[in-house]
Protein backbone atom coordinates (compact mmCIF):
# COMPACT_ATOMS: atom_id res chain seq x y z
CA UNK A 1 0.00 0.00 0.00
CA UNK A 2 1.37 3.52 -0.74
CA UNK A 3 2.42 5.60 1.99
CA UNK A 4 -0.49 8.15 1.25
CA UNK A 5 -2.76 5.11 1.02
CA UNK A 6 -1.85 3.91 4.39
CA UNK A 7 -2.01 6.99 6.14
CA UNK A 8 -5.81 7.67 5.37
CA UNK A 9 -6.70 4.08 5.92
CA UNK A 10 -5.30 4.39 9.24
CA UNK A 11 -6.92 7.81 9.76
CA UNK A 12 -10.25 6.15 9.18
CA UNK A 13 -9.93 3.12 11.12
CA UNK A 14 -9.20 5.71 14.01
CA UNK A 15 -12.22 7.40 13.12
CA UNK A 16 -14.08 4.61 13.21
CA UNK A 17 -12.91 3.03 15.99
CA UNK A 18 -14.11 6.74 18.06
CA UNK A 19 -17.50 6.15 16.31
CA UNK A 20 -17.87 2.54 17.65
CA UNK A 21 -17.03 3.98 21.14
CA UNK A 22 -20.03 6.32 20.67
CA UNK A 23 -22.34 4.08 18.79
CA UNK A 24 -22.22 1.67 22.20
CA UNK A 25 -22.34 4.95 24.56
CA UNK A 26 -25.61 6.51 22.39
CA UNK A 27 -27.06 3.50 22.06
CA UNK A 28 -27.10 2.56 25.71
CA UNK A 29 -28.14 6.19 26.66
CA UNK A 30 -31.32 5.29 24.49
CA UNK A 31 -31.40 2.28 25.72
CA UNK A 32 -31.54 2.79 29.93
CA UNK A 33 -35.31 3.43 30.33
CA UNK A 34 -35.55 -0.11 28.67
CA UNK A 35 -33.10 -1.79 30.79
CA UNK A 36 -34.31 -0.05 33.85
CA UNK A 37 -37.74 -1.34 33.02
CA UNK A 38 -36.04 -5.15 32.45
CA UNK A 39 -34.71 -5.10 35.96
CA UNK A 40 -37.38 -3.40 37.78
CA UNK A 41 -34.77 -0.99 39.58
CA UNK A 42 -35.65 2.46 41.04
CA UNK A 43 -34.26 5.53 39.79
CA UNK A 44 -31.96 5.60 42.78
CA UNK A 45 -31.26 2.18 42.52
CA UNK A 46 -30.11 2.62 38.80
CA UNK A 47 -28.31 5.74 39.84
CA UNK A 48 -26.34 3.44 42.15
CA UNK A 49 -25.68 0.92 39.59
CA UNK A 50 -24.42 2.98 37.11
CA UNK A 51 -21.58 4.73 39.54
CA UNK A 52 -19.98 1.40 39.16
CA UNK A 53 -18.91 2.12 35.57
CA UNK A 54 -17.03 5.71 36.70
CA UNK A 55 -15.66 3.07 39.57
CA UNK A 56 -14.22 0.44 37.22
CA UNK A 57 -13.29 2.97 34.28
CA UNK A 58 -11.06 5.19 36.24
CA UNK A 59 -8.25 2.01 37.54
CA UNK A 60 -8.65 0.58 34.27
CA UNK A 61 -7.57 3.86 32.76
CA UNK A 62 -4.80 4.11 34.86
CA UNK A 63 -3.20 0.43 34.21
CA UNK A 64 -4.12 0.87 30.40
CA UNK A 65 -1.58 3.74 30.34
CA UNK A 66 1.86 1.65 30.19
CA UNK A 67 0.43 -0.94 28.30
CA UNK A 68 -0.18 1.76 25.73
CA UNK A 69 3.10 3.18 25.91
CA UNK A 70 4.78 -0.59 25.46
CA UNK A 71 2.65 -2.10 22.72
CA UNK A 72 1.05 1.39 20.80
CA UNK A 73 -1.37 1.00 18.32
CA UNK A 74 -1.42 -2.94 18.62
CA UNK A 75 -3.88 -2.42 21.80
CA UNK A 76 -6.80 -0.38 19.90
CA UNK A 77 -7.67 -4.40 18.14
CA UNK A 78 -8.36 -5.88 21.30
CA UNK A 79 -9.54 -3.20 23.49
CA UNK A 80 -12.77 -2.82 20.70
CA UNK A 81 -12.48 -6.67 20.97
CA UNK A 82 -12.81 -6.81 25.07
CA UNK A 83 -15.51 -3.87 24.70
CA UNK A 84 -17.78 -5.45 22.26
CA UNK A 85 -18.00 -8.52 24.52
CA UNK A 86 -18.95 -7.05 27.25
CA UNK A 87 -21.42 -4.57 25.61
CA UNK A 88 -24.32 -7.02 25.80
CA UNK A 89 -24.04 -7.48 29.67
CA UNK A 90 -25.93 -5.33 30.94
CA UNK A 91 -28.98 -6.77 28.55
CA UNK A 92 -28.74 -9.98 30.07
CA UNK A 93 -29.41 -8.25 33.52
CA UNK A 94 -32.83 -9.47 35.65
CA UNK A 95 -32.53 -7.20 38.44
CA UNK A 96 -30.79 -4.26 40.13
CA UNK A 97 -27.72 -6.29 41.47
CA UNK A 98 -27.61 -8.40 38.23
CA UNK A 99 -26.27 -4.89 36.46
CA UNK A 100 -23.48 -3.85 39.08
CA UNK A 101 -21.00 -7.40 37.95
CA UNK A 102 -22.39 -5.83 34.24
CA UNK A 103 -21.60 -2.28 34.97
CA UNK A 104 -18.00 -2.86 36.65
CA UNK A 105 -16.92 -5.17 33.50
CA UNK A 106 -18.08 -2.66 31.14
CA UNK A 107 -16.46 -0.19 33.03
CA UNK A 108 -13.38 -1.64 32.66
CA UNK A 109 -13.56 -2.11 29.50
CA UNK A 110 -14.67 1.43 28.53
CA UNK A 111 -11.54 2.14 30.43
CA UNK A 112 -9.13 1.02 28.44
CA UNK A 113 -10.53 1.33 24.95
CA UNK A 114 -10.76 5.10 26.18
CA UNK A 115 -6.67 5.49 26.90
CA UNK A 116 -6.13 2.86 23.52
CA UNK A 117 -8.22 5.08 20.95
CA UNK A 118 -6.73 8.64 22.47
CA UNK A 119 -3.12 7.70 22.58
CA UNK A 120 -3.18 5.96 19.07
CA UNK A 121 -4.41 9.70 18.14
CA UNK A 122 -1.86 11.11 20.06
CA UNK A 123 0.95 9.13 18.27
CA UNK A 124 -0.73 9.55 14.79
CA UNK A 125 -0.83 13.51 15.51
CA UNK A 126 2.99 13.35 16.74
CA UNK A 127 4.29 11.10 14.18
CA UNK A 128 3.06 12.90 11.14
CA UNK A 129 2.50 16.40 12.78
CA UNK A 130 -0.92 16.62 11.82
CA UNK A 131 -3.82 17.35 13.52
CA UNK A 132 -6.60 14.54 13.63
CA UNK A 133 -8.30 14.46 16.69
CA UNK A 134 -10.92 17.03 15.79
CA UNK A 135 -11.92 14.35 13.18
CA UNK A 136 -11.97 11.24 15.47
CA UNK A 137 -13.83 12.64 17.93
CA UNK A 138 -16.48 13.72 15.06
CA UNK A 139 -16.53 9.85 14.84
CA UNK A 140 -17.34 9.77 18.27
CA UNK A 141 -20.17 12.18 18.37
CA UNK A 142 -21.37 10.83 14.96
CA UNK A 143 -21.64 7.65 16.34
CA UNK A 144 -23.40 8.52 19.43
CA UNK A 145 -25.97 10.37 17.25
CA UNK A 146 -26.68 7.88 14.66
CA UNK A 147 -26.91 5.25 17.69
CA UNK A 148 -29.10 7.18 20.05
CA UNK A 149 -31.74 7.66 16.81
CA UNK A 150 -31.31 3.72 16.16
CA UNK A 151 -31.89 2.31 19.18
CA UNK A 152 -35.30 4.88 19.79
CA UNK A 153 -36.42 3.34 16.27
CA UNK A 154 -35.86 -0.13 17.62
CA UNK A 155 -37.01 0.63 21.21
CA UNK A 156 -40.74 1.60 19.55
CA UNK A 157 -40.90 -1.34 17.56
CA UNK A 158 -40.48 -3.62 20.68
CA UNK A 159 -36.65 -4.61 20.68
CA UNK A 160 -35.52 -6.03 23.95
CA UNK A 161 -32.32 -4.48 25.86
CA UNK A 162 -30.14 -7.66 24.82
CA UNK A 163 -30.59 -7.17 21.31
CA UNK A 164 -30.15 -3.94 21.16
CA UNK A 165 -27.05 -4.01 23.06
CA UNK A 166 -25.88 -7.44 21.33
CA UNK A 167 -26.08 -5.62 17.78
CA UNK A 168 -24.29 -2.61 18.91
CA UNK A 169 -21.53 -5.11 20.19
CA UNK A 170 -21.46 -6.86 16.90
CA UNK A 171 -20.76 -3.71 15.20
CA UNK A 172 -17.86 -3.27 17.44
CA UNK A 173 -16.46 -5.97 17.06
CA UNK A 174 -16.26 -6.02 13.33
CA UNK A 175 -14.54 -2.46 13.69
CA UNK A 176 -11.89 -4.02 16.25
CA UNK A 177 -11.47 -6.57 13.11
CA UNK A 178 -10.94 -4.13 10.90
CA UNK A 179 -8.49 -2.25 13.19
CA UNK A 180 -6.08 -5.36 13.49
CA UNK A 181 -3.73 -4.45 10.73
CA UNK A 182 -3.72 -0.42 11.76
CA UNK A 183 -1.47 -1.09 14.65
CA UNK A 184 2.49 -1.26 15.08
CA UNK A 185 4.28 0.04 17.75
CA UNK A 186 5.71 3.06 18.28
CA UNK A 187 9.35 4.26 18.54
CA UNK A 188 10.95 3.84 21.94
CA UNK A 189 13.47 5.68 23.70
CA UNK A 190 16.62 3.90 24.21
CA UNK A 191 17.16 2.58 28.02
CA UNK A 192 15.26 -0.29 29.68
CA UNK A 193 13.58 2.83 31.66
CA UNK A 194 9.49 1.73 31.89
CA UNK A 195 6.94 4.59 31.83
CA UNK A 196 6.12 5.90 34.96
CA UNK A 197 2.47 7.16 35.87
CA UNK A 198 2.69 10.89 37.04
CA UNK A 199 0.29 13.38 38.10
CA UNK A 200 2.49 15.89 36.96
CA UNK A 201 1.40 19.73 37.24
CA UNK A 202 0.66 20.01 33.74
CA UNK A 203 -1.50 16.59 33.28
CA UNK A 204 -3.45 17.84 36.41
CA UNK A 205 -4.08 21.38 34.84
CA UNK A 206 -5.00 19.21 31.39
CA UNK A 207 -7.16 16.82 32.96
CA UNK A 208 -9.21 19.39 34.89
CA UNK A 209 -9.76 21.70 31.93
CA UNK A 210 -10.65 17.97 30.27
CA UNK A 211 -13.23 17.95 33.49
CA UNK A 212 -14.98 20.97 32.47
CA UNK A 213 -15.06 20.30 28.92
CA UNK A 214 -16.50 16.96 30.24
CA UNK A 215 -19.17 18.08 33.14
CA UNK A 216 -20.99 20.49 29.95
CA UNK A 217 -20.82 17.92 27.56
CA UNK A 218 -22.63 15.59 30.12
CA UNK A 219 -24.92 18.14 31.65
CA UNK A 220 -26.67 19.23 28.99
CA UNK A 221 -26.84 15.27 26.75
CA UNK A 222 -28.31 14.50 30.21
CA UNK A 223 -30.71 17.28 30.87
CA UNK A 224 -31.85 18.90 27.81
CA UNK A 225 -34.63 17.24 26.61
CA UNK A 226 -35.48 17.39 30.69
CA UNK A 227 -35.50 20.70 30.49
CA UNK A 228 -37.23 21.87 27.15
CA UNK A 229 -40.16 19.17 28.44
CA UNK A 230 -40.54 20.34 32.10
CA UNK A 231 -39.50 23.50 32.02
CA UNK A 232 -40.43 24.79 28.93
CA UNK A 233 -43.70 22.37 27.95
CA UNK A 234 -42.33 20.94 24.66
CA UNK A 235 -43.69 17.87 22.80
CA UNK A 236 -41.56 14.30 24.11
CA UNK A 237 -40.26 14.69 20.30
CA UNK A 238 -39.15 18.38 20.63
CA UNK A 239 -37.65 17.23 23.69
CA UNK A 240 -35.53 14.71 21.76
CA UNK A 241 -34.00 17.21 19.60
CA UNK A 242 -32.39 18.63 22.40
CA UNK A 243 -29.41 15.93 23.10
CA UNK A 244 -30.15 15.19 19.13
CA UNK A 245 -29.31 19.07 17.95
CA UNK A 246 -26.18 19.32 20.43
CA UNK A 247 -24.71 16.46 19.36
CA UNK A 248 -25.36 17.35 15.86
CA UNK A 249 -23.57 20.41 16.44
CA UNK A 250 -20.73 18.89 18.10
CA UNK A 251 -20.26 16.52 14.88
CA UNK A 252 -20.10 19.76 12.72
CA UNK A 253 -17.95 21.89 15.12
CA UNK A 254 -15.04 19.28 14.91
CA UNK A 255 -15.81 18.76 11.30
CA UNK A 256 -14.91 22.50 11.13
CA UNK A 257 -12.20 22.15 13.88
CA UNK A 258 -10.48 19.74 11.83
CA UNK A 259 -10.17 22.04 9.10
CA UNK A 260 -9.62 25.13 10.65
CA UNK A 261 -7.86 24.26 13.50
CA UNK A 262 -4.54 25.34 12.64
CA UNK A 263 -5.13 28.71 12.12
CA UNK A 264 -5.91 29.75 15.94
CA UNK A 265 -3.69 28.97 19.24
CA UNK A 266 -4.70 26.31 20.98
CA UNK A 267 -4.69 28.88 24.41
CA UNK A 268 -7.31 31.24 22.13
CA UNK A 269 -9.25 28.20 20.87
CA UNK A 270 -10.13 27.14 24.24
CA UNK A 271 -10.77 30.18 25.86
CA UNK A 272 -13.18 31.18 23.13
CA UNK A 273 -14.51 27.63 23.26
CA UNK A 274 -15.76 28.31 26.80
CA UNK A 275 -16.89 31.86 26.80
CA UNK A 276 -18.86 31.01 23.23
CA UNK A 277 -20.21 27.85 25.04
CA UNK A 278 -21.43 29.42 28.17
CA UNK A 279 -23.46 32.02 26.09
CA UNK A 280 -25.22 29.26 24.28
CA UNK A 281 -25.71 27.93 27.94
CA UNK A 282 -27.04 30.77 29.41
CA UNK A 283 -29.66 31.68 26.36
CA UNK A 284 -31.02 27.47 26.71
CA UNK A 285 -31.57 28.25 30.40
CA UNK A 286 -33.10 31.37 30.31
CA UNK A 287 -35.23 30.52 27.30
CA UNK A 288 -39.24 31.33 27.40
CA UNK A 289 -40.09 28.86 24.61
CA UNK A 290 -38.30 25.58 23.19
CA UNK A 291 -36.86 27.12 20.00
CA UNK A 292 -34.42 29.65 21.86
CA UNK A 293 -33.06 26.77 23.79
CA UNK A 294 -32.33 24.87 20.97
CA UNK A 295 -30.81 27.59 19.47
CA UNK A 296 -28.83 27.75 22.78
CA UNK A 297 -28.18 24.33 22.79
CA UNK A 298 -27.00 24.08 19.15
CA UNK A 299 -24.32 26.91 19.91
CA UNK A 300 -23.15 25.40 22.58
CA UNK A 301 -22.27 22.34 20.98
CA UNK A 302 -20.67 23.89 18.40
CA UNK A 303 -18.37 25.93 20.84
CA UNK A 304 -17.77 23.24 23.27
CA UNK A 305 -16.72 21.03 20.24
CA UNK A 306 -13.25 21.78 20.30
CA UNK A 307 -12.30 22.25 23.27
CA UNK A 308 -11.26 18.10 24.22
CA UNK A 309 -10.18 17.07 21.26
CA UNK A 310 -7.52 20.36 21.38
CA UNK A 311 -6.76 19.60 25.16
CA UNK A 312 -6.01 15.77 24.18
CA UNK A 313 -3.97 16.67 21.29
CA UNK A 314 -1.96 18.98 23.40
CA UNK A 315 -1.63 16.04 25.87
CA UNK A 316 0.40 13.91 23.32
CA UNK A 317 1.99 16.43 21.16
CA UNK A 318 3.34 17.32 24.28
CA UNK A 319 4.67 14.38 25.50
CA UNK A 320 7.56 12.31 24.65
CA UNK A 321 7.30 9.30 22.93
CA UNK A 322 7.44 6.24 25.19
CA UNK A 323 4.92 8.37 27.65
CA UNK A 324 1.77 9.21 25.72
CA UNK A 325 -0.17 6.50 27.08
CA UNK A 326 0.19 6.74 30.78
CA UNK A 327 0.16 11.07 29.94
CA UNK A 328 -3.23 10.42 28.38
CA UNK A 329 -4.25 8.01 31.11
CA UNK A 330 -3.54 10.86 33.53
CA UNK A 331 -5.15 13.36 31.95
CA UNK A 332 -8.54 11.40 31.08
CA UNK A 333 -8.91 10.17 34.53
CA UNK A 334 -9.52 13.20 35.88
CA UNK A 335 -11.15 14.26 32.74
CA UNK A 336 -13.81 11.62 33.23
CA UNK A 337 -14.77 13.04 36.89
CA UNK A 338 -16.48 16.10 35.15
CA UNK A 339 -17.84 13.26 32.99
CA UNK A 340 -19.47 11.47 35.65
CA UNK A 341 -20.12 14.06 38.13
CA UNK A 342 -21.55 16.60 36.50
CA UNK A 343 -25.40 14.67 36.05
CA UNK A 344 -25.88 14.24 39.61
CA UNK A 345 -24.43 18.01 40.50
CA UNK A 346 -26.79 19.50 38.08
CA UNK A 347 -29.75 17.21 39.20
CA UNK A 348 -28.91 18.34 42.47
CA UNK A 349 -28.70 21.77 41.94
CA UNK A 350 -32.30 21.89 40.19
CA UNK A 351 -33.74 19.89 43.29
CA UNK A 352 -32.44 22.84 45.12
CA UNK A 353 -33.65 25.83 43.00
CA UNK A 354 -34.62 24.80 39.88
CA UNK A 355 -33.54 23.20 36.38
CA UNK A 356 -32.93 26.60 34.85
CA UNK A 357 -30.19 27.14 38.28
CA UNK A 358 -28.72 24.37 37.19
CA UNK A 359 -28.22 24.88 33.46
CA UNK A 360 -26.76 28.16 34.10
CA UNK A 361 -23.98 26.98 36.15
CA UNK A 362 -22.86 24.74 33.65
CA UNK A 363 -22.37 28.07 31.72
CA UNK A 364 -20.25 28.86 34.65
CA UNK A 365 -17.91 26.27 33.95
CA UNK A 366 -17.90 27.58 30.67
CA UNK A 367 -16.35 30.34 32.06
CA UNK A 368 -13.87 28.71 34.26
CA UNK A 369 -12.78 27.01 31.02
CA UNK A 370 -11.90 30.25 29.87
CA UNK A 371 -10.45 31.21 32.37
CA UNK A 372 -7.75 28.98 33.54
CA UNK A 373 -6.97 28.07 29.76
CA UNK A 374 -4.35 30.65 29.40
CA UNK A 375 -2.22 28.49 32.62
CA UNK A 376 -1.45 25.86 29.52
CA UNK A 377 0.99 28.57 28.63
CA UNK A 378 2.81 29.62 31.99
CA UNK A 379 3.64 25.78 32.61
CA UNK A 380 5.35 24.95 29.67
CA UNK A 381 2.74 23.08 27.62
CA UNK A 382 3.10 24.15 23.77
CA UNK A 383 1.99 22.79 20.34
CA UNK A 384 4.62 20.83 18.40
CA UNK A 385 5.96 22.10 15.32
CA UNK A 386 4.63 20.62 12.37
CA UNK A 387 6.02 17.01 11.73
CA UNK A 388 7.95 16.64 14.88
CA UNK A 389 8.27 14.55 17.48
CA UNK A 390 8.61 14.34 20.90
CA UNK A 391 11.91 12.30 20.46
CA UNK A 392 13.35 14.98 18.00
CA UNK A 393 12.31 18.04 19.63
CA UNK A 394 14.52 19.79 22.18
CA UNK A 395 14.17 18.83 26.33
CA UNK A 396 12.45 21.82 27.42
CA UNK A 397 9.52 21.37 25.42
CA UNK A 398 8.68 17.76 26.49
CA UNK A 399 6.83 18.82 29.87
CA UNK A 400 3.98 16.84 30.68
CA UNK A 401 6.23 13.49 31.93
CA UNK A 402 8.87 15.73 33.47
CA UNK A 403 7.01 18.25 35.54
CA UNK A 404 6.59 17.73 39.08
Amino acid sequence: MKPARQRASQSWKLVGAFAAFGLFWGGFDAALPAIKEATGTTDGTLGLALFCIPAAALPAMLLAGPWADRFGRRTLAPALAAFALVAVGPGFATSGWGLVPAFLVLGMASGGLEVAVNGAAATIEAERGERIMGKVHAGFSLGGLLSSISVGLAREAGAPPVLLLGTIGVIIGAIGWWNRGAARPPARPQGPARARLRFTRPLILLGSLCALTFCIEAGLEGWSAIHLEDTLGASPAIGGLGPGLFMAAMVLGRVAGQSFGDRFEDKSLLVASGLVGAIGIEVAAVAPVPWVALVGFSLAGVAISAAAPTILSLTGRSSAAGDRGTSMAAVTSIAYLGFFLSPAVVGGLADLAGLRVGLAALGGVGVMLAIFAPRIGRLGIQAVGQGADAGSRPAHRVWLSQQG
